[in-house]
């Protein structure tokens, strides 16, 4: 399954270790993100945006497309149809937090866009990793020193849902958007163990400052 990378424009620095570009990645820089690639000395295949906060001219011998600024889609949402529509089915979306929070809403929302087209996604920023897992599903994670884990409902509930070697367990839990029971946990065991059975739920993972 190819993997679409996009660069995006939020707030940058270095990434968790183990994540690496590959060598098949589709690459797309969103706009500004455009700058984050290179800092990262990656050169995209793909350059797409409004271009309304990239300063200066735009780059020779990168593939192009440029949209009206009063559009229905984020830049980062028309990186995702293009990567959708170029065959991708796993989509890696980088510095795509921090900054505007309507931007980093808007690009949360992104991942339940994806799934709702047959792909997974994540979201992928100096001090968060975000995911969303739509029930019935499950996960295991890595004990990683100086992170936190939270889970939040997407949505209205997440039922049954299971959080196992972790400080704070949940078993066959009701997860609410009202009440954030899932906030800053940490993960003990070697791997951290989270199921779903029934709805959504935002799993990130965040450092601690």
């Amino acid at each position: 399954m190819r993997r679409c990378v996009v660069f995006c424009a939020g707030e940058a620095g270095p990434l968790p270790p183990g994540f690496s570009i590959r060598e098949d990645d589709l690459l797309i820089a969103c706009d500004a993100g455009y700058r984050n690639a290179i800092r990262m000395g990656v050169i995209p295949h793909l350059l797409m945006g409004d271009f309304d906060s990239l300063d200066g001219a735009l780059p020779d011998g990168i593939e192009t497309v440029r949209f009206p600024v009063e559009k229905d889609d984020t830049d980062s949402m028309l990186a995702l149809r293009e990567g959708l529509r170029r065959g991708c089915r796993s989509f890696v979306l980088l510095f795509p937090l921090g900054g505007r929070l309507d931007h980093t809403i808007a690009n949360i929302q992104t991942l339940a866009f994806l799934q709702e087209h047959g792909a997974d996604g994540m979201l992928l920023g100096p001090d968060d990793t975000v995911r969303l897992l739509t029930g019935p599903a499950s996960l295991s994670l890595p004990r990683r020193e100086g992170m936190t884990l939270s889970v939040f409902a997407y949505g209205c509930e997440a039922r049954g849902v299971t959080l196992t070697g972790m400080q704070y367990p949940l078993q066959d839990a009701v997860v609410t958007d009202s009440f954030p029971i899932g906030l800053g946990n940490h993960i003990l065991s070697p791997e951290g163990g989270i199921s779903l059975r029934e709805g959504r739920l935002l799993v990130i993972e965040s450092r601690i400052n």
